[in-house]
């Protein structure tokens, strides 16, 4: 039966999903329109209409193509609005805010295409721009329009002088166009990105360049020393478009006059606003690019051909390591070339990637997104040895001394490097360690955690090897790159991690085809799966530990890197997981991590402490599970998973802590936590303990937990209590358990505070019937004159 999208949908899958523009929704669309011209329109009216308007294509936002086929229409029924020169100003606004719209969902630059474009509308649509005032917030959609339409009215390959009036002393076409650029380039709001594109486009005109280009990169530079800092993202982002959009030849005269002044800005200050600096990165990794010829890198690796099915279907052996060297080719470039290469390399390259090195430490995900695709850009085209530095330079920042910024950024920079062929296959050794570290980085740096941002980078540079390399050139490092994405995939924290780990396992599985068991585990941990933490670690987790190659890696994961978790959600997700990984693995379990729990539980940070509580009894209850259904099971293993010795060491675990005074405090109500789910859980294994103090110091435990203020512990409590009671209490005598209810009875009758009556009324209604009917009556006397 073949397996269609609705087959993965859930609550955080997406809902609707479109084929095309629904015709009700265009017609709708038509019809408010077509209101425009109605007279009179009330405010409250418009108001109503543009927001179902807006409704409509926001439906849009996540498949924009779908309105490709319909925007010409709709833009063809809005224009003429802003062209008549006898509509009213207010209609004119009415009209960019319905285009605005759909720009919004489509991009600017896609939507900019629809515009009309005769050079006949650049008179009127310039006289439109100039009209709007620069401080009406309120209408500000109609300069945005007016804005983007003259960009593309620029593009017409007339002479603007063709435009001008014969009037002595008005301004030229091109006057007034460059004088609306720097005004709107000067103003800090959303028109800027369509006022710098629209710079880019003008400047680079055959007739305008030769006049404006050298005046504006002049402006630009002063404007970016005497203006204020909201004044100086607009010039610094015409400039990055110019450098973008404009031919080499043209820019090479002002390239020295540009490295000087921005490779001399201060970044301290600029680093304070995250969108300047961007700009700045841009600017320096645009400026490398126009002074390097452009030409592809001779070094580079390139796989060769590739074909998916061929990767699924195809086992890597060693006979594929000889396929390698006829498929691939990473050319060697003789000495005399390096030596031509390097004399090609102007001296302000090495300022300009040292200054993107210092981007991937940036403080903004944004800058080093930025300086990390401009490495893999500017070393695409240097000479092998400098660009070998260069990545060089990068692996340094993945070390434990650098901030973890710096991971992130160097994560980033790695990614784009290997999509690029520029990490050649002998830096694999080197850089799959620190991939695999950087897959499970998580640390605290005071009261917040760090290290989402780089797994989640981690996860991309998988990803990018996958695409990169040959099948048999990661074949050696296989199956601890599928065993780590896989930890990720199911066992982190953040939602967003574990789908990006799942994703580049299923690209890896479609490019590589040799991860183990990839196609049976894609089907189960796929992208919507993953999606919810307890699905992840209870059941797909499981599901993976049943496969040899996982089994052992998972498990050590949560030993090492999850119980001991700062987030109490992920500890206790941990203990139940390895309760479920138990039952795959139960004689290492006995042997090799309850002995390595017990040591953790001793642990002098509480983190570690309760999470190990926690998982001892969760791993014990399921490893007496095993033994039982074993032992009832025709011809299975008689012998138990549980011994004396941890019988012994559980027992005395409890007043140990007590010893140490570690049920004091805020850290004290997580250790009660954590021990009435440990007591719960051997309760239910039936363990035996073998001395009568042990039982007493449970019981004095449980009494302390039950009346504690938090209610979650006062509920793992009085489960645990009963559990407790049905085990170790059936063998008593009815004058000691009748002394126990006694004390529970008189602590009710005593009590003012309200959590600790609750506590106690819910262990006496947990207790076993045959402890509860020695002293029901007087157990429901009390409750009765209590409620009263």
């Amino acid at each position: 039966m073949e397996t269609t999208f609705e087959d993965y949908k859930t609550d955080d899958g997406p809902q609707n999903m479109w084929d095309a523009f629904q015709e009700n929704d265009k017609l709708r669309v038509f019809a408010l329109v077509d209101q425009l011209a109605s007279q009179p329109v009330s405010v409250d009216d418009f108001e109503h209409a543009y927001e179902e308007y807006s409704e409509i294509f926001s439906k849009y936002q996540e498949q924009p193509h779908l309105l490709d086929r319909s925007i010409e229409e709709i833009v063809s029924k809005i224009v003429p609005y802003l062209q008549d020169t006898g509509v009213e100003l207010m209609l004119k606004h009415r009209a960019a805010k319905y285009l605005y719209q759909i720009c919004k969902v489509r991009t600017f630059k896609a939507f900019g295409k629809n515009l009309p474009h005769e050079v006949r509308h650049l008179p009127s649509v310039l006289s439109l721009v100039e009209q709007q005032d620069l401080e009406d917030w309120q209408n500000w959609e109609t300069r945005y329009i007016g804005i983007l339409w003259l960009s593309l009215l620029v593009l017409n390959p007339f002479d603007l002088s063709r435009l001008d009036t014969s009037d002595e002393g008005c301004p030229t076409t091109m006057e007034r166009i460059d004088s609306i650029c720097k005004m709107n380039c000067l103003k800090d709001d959303s028109c800027t990105p369509v006022a710098a594109f629209l710079v880019a486009r003008f400047l680079i005109r055959n007739d305008v360049k030769k006049v404006c280009l050298e005046k504006f990169f002049d402006w630009a530079m002063v404007v970016n020393e005497e203006y204020s800092v909201d004044a100086k993202i607009g010039p610094l982002t015409a400039i990055a478009c110019i450098l973008k959009h404009g031919k080499r030849e043209d820019l090479l005269p002002f390239v020295e006059r540009l490295c000087e002044w921005v490779l001399h800005l201060d970044y301290e200050t600029i680093s304070k606003n995250f969108k300047i600096h961007k700009t700045c990165i841009k600017i320096c990794q645009r400026l490398g690019l126009v002074l390097l010829p452009p030409k592809v890198a001779k070094w580079r690796y390139q796989r060769g051909a590739r074909s998916l099915l061929a990767n699924v279907q195809k086992t890597v052996t060693l006979a594929s390591l000889k396929e390698v060297q006829q498929t691939e080719s990473i050319p060697e470039c003789t000495e005399e070339e390096d030596a031509v290469d390097d004399e090609e390399v102007p001296g302000e390259i090495e300022e300009i990637i040292e200054r993107l090195l210092l981007g991937l430490k940036g403080n903004s995900t944004i800058v080093r997104w930025s300086s990390a695709k401009g490495i893999g850009r500017i070393t695409n085209r240097l000479p092998k040895l400098l660009g070998d530095e260069v990545v060089s330079s990068v692996i340094e920042l993945l070390n434990p001394l650098e901030q973890d910024d710096a991971w992130h950024g160097a994560c980033l920079a790695l990614a784009e490097l290997a999509k690029r062929g520029l990490l050649l296959p002998s830096r694999l050794a080197e850089i799959v360690p620190l991939l695999l570290q950087a897959l499970v980085y998580d640390e605290m740096q005071g009261y917040r955690n760090v290290g989402q941002n780089i797994r989640d980078a981690a996860c991309y540079m998988s990803w990018a090897f996958a695409r990169a390399y040959h099948p048999a050139v990661l074949q050696p490092f296989v199956e601890r790159i599928a065993s780590a994405l896989l930890v990720t995939a199911v066992f982190d924290r953040e939602i967003n991690c574990r789908r990006a780990a799942s994703a580049a396992f299923q690209e890896s599985v479609g490019r590589l085809g040799n991860f183990p068991h990839g196609i049976s585990i894609l089907t189960t941990a796929d992208f919507f799966s993953v999606a919810v933490r307890s699905n992840a670690f209870l059941n797909i987790g499981e599901f993976i530990a049943q496969f040899e190659e996982y089994k052992y890696t998972l498990i050590e994961h949560l030993i090492t890197r999850k119980i001991n978790h700062w987030d109490t959600n992920i500890r206790e997700l941990s203990a139940q997981a390895l309760s479920n990984l138990t039952k795959h693995a139960p004689v290492y379990m006995r042997d090799k991590i309850v002995p390595r729990l017990f040591q953790l539980a001793e642990s002098t940070e509480l983190n570690t402490r309760h999470g190990a509580v926690l998982a001892l009894g969760e791993v014990i209850n399921s490893l007496q599970k095993l033994s039982t259904h074993d032992s009832r099971s025709p011809g299975g293993d008689q012998e138990s998973f549980l011994n004396t010795e941890i019988g012994e060491l559980a027992g005395e675990l409890i007043g140990k802590y007590r010893d140490r005074g570690q049920f004091k405090g805020m850290s004290g109500t997580y250790m009660k936590h954590g021990c009435a789910s440990f007591i719960r859980n051997c309760s239910e294994a039936m363990l035996p303990l073998s001395k009568r103090e042990y039982v007493e110091s449970w019981q004095l435990l449980l009494d302390e937990s039950i009346i504690d203020e938090k209610a979650s512990t006062r509920e793992q409590a009085t489960l645990a209590f009963s559990r407790f009671c049905a085990k170790y209490y059936r063998a008593e005598t009815a004058e000691r358990l009748g002394s126990l209810i006694d004390n529970y009875i008189k602590d009710m009758r005593d009590t003012q505070i309200e959590h600790k009556a609750q506590g106690v009324v819910s262990a006496l209604g947990a207790l076993p019937l045959f402890v509860l009917e020695l002293r029901l009556r007087e157990i429901v006397q009390v409750i009765d004159i209590k409620t009263i």
